[in-house]
């Protein structure tokens, strides 16, 4: 094996990493990058490590037939669904895989995206939706395989309420298809709700879902926080957010559940909606309720943490938007739900980049 291809992919990936998480397509540790060695082998990023503190030895360099590595850094949980892109297509040599918001949005309508004449040049004429598998799972990665195989001439693909996959012949080339699959699908989403904003998405949700007539949303910084939620921020760290989308969502009252994995993992199986008085027992078991008409109290053990949250909650939002207004799509299962939520807590959140 040539040591000096090796480092270059593996400097390769760490650029891409960077790339990614300045664009905003990436954050925290989400998401996986890889490069092609030769036939055989490729690299990629481990599991659990924060872009902005990779070095090229923490790139794994695993085997293209069986995922087979050497050493004690665990690659990307996610590494089957990279082999899979090497085994199909020979001529494929960076391999992107995010949880980009609106490619990740769109994907939870469970159809593949049909791309726009703007962009067809870059993301050819399709974007395949795999069917739905947990995420890290042995089934996720056999039907990201098979959307792979079954579509020899895409060059992005969406796996159901997870994520997007996109390749090329060079890291360059990856990226900006990974770009430009989050603005297709940006525009697929205005398109499919009849508008051309983030802004009138969120008013034509409130108009059509909102029961209160010329619904104005509060400031949950105005409203008297609980002596409960006082005594909690001192150990854990809050961020009040009364964005105007989940403010919204917030305003119909209604429990919400996960529409993607992140959602499950990080949040909790379902995201309950009441007054402030009740936002206590509303979090128990989760890390973000909403505050009727006021938007939500989102909570971690820091504030990258709690940031984290944030993230997470306006995705589900503008899921839940989508979701609502084309009447596509539908949530995990609450099994999933579970599944995923004890994996998370018990093992991927104790993982420190």
């Amino acid at each position: 094996m040539d040591e000096q291809l090796i480092q270059k992919a593996r400097e390769l990936v760490i650029e891409a990493g960077l790339k990614l998480v300045k664009s905003g397509l990436v954050a925290r540790t989400w998401g996986n990058i890889s490069a092609r060695v030769s036939d055989t082998h490729f690299v990629i990023t481990p599991k659990g490590r924060r872009y902005e503190t990779l070095k090229s030895r923490d790139i794994v360099l695993l085997k293209i037939n069986d995922c087979s590595y050497e050493g004690d850094i665990k690659p990307s949980s996610e590494k089957g669904i990279h082999a899979a892109v090497y085994r199909y297509r020979q001529d494929v040599n960076f391999v992107i895989h995010t949880h980009q918001l609106n490619a990740s949005v769109f994907s939870v309508l469970g159809e593949g995206l049909h791309v726009s004449k703007e962009y067809n040049d870059i993301l050819k004429d399709f974007v395949p939706n795999a069917v739905y598998g947990i995420s890290s799972t042995k089934k996720l990665a056999k039907n990201a395989a098979k959307a792979i195989r079954d579509n020899p001439n895409s060059v992005a693909f969406l796996l159901r309420s997870h994520g997007a996959v996109s390749v090329g012949t060079s890291m360059e080339e990856a990226f900006n298809r990974a770009f430009a699959l989050e603005q297709a699908a940006e525009k697929e989403i205005y398109r499919l709700t009849d508008v051309t904003s983030f802004e009138e998405l969120r008013n034509k949700y409130i108009r059509q879902f909102v029961a209160e007539v010329n619904f104005t949303p509060r400031s949950i910084k105005d409203i008297a926080i609980p002596d409960d939620i006082v005594r909690l921020s001192k150990s854990r760290h809050i961020i009040y957010d009364d964005k105007l989308d989940i403010a919204a969502v917030s305003a119909t009252g209604k429990t919400i559940h996960p529409y993607i994995d992140d959602v499950a993992q990080i949040i909790g199986t379902s995201i309950r909606s009441g007054k402030i008085e009740e936002a206590i027992n509303n979090l128990k078991g989760r890390n973000a309720v909403l505050i009727k008409g006021a938007g939500a109290i989102c909570v971690g053990a820091n504030e990258s943490e709690a940031q984290a949250v944030v993230m997470i909650l306006h995705k589900q939002c503008l899921c839940e938007m989508l979701v609502a207004l084309t009447n596509k799509g539908r949530s995990l299962g609450k099994i999933d739900s579970w599944l995923q939520r004890l994996v998370y807590t018990r093992k991927y959140s104790k993982l420190k980049g």
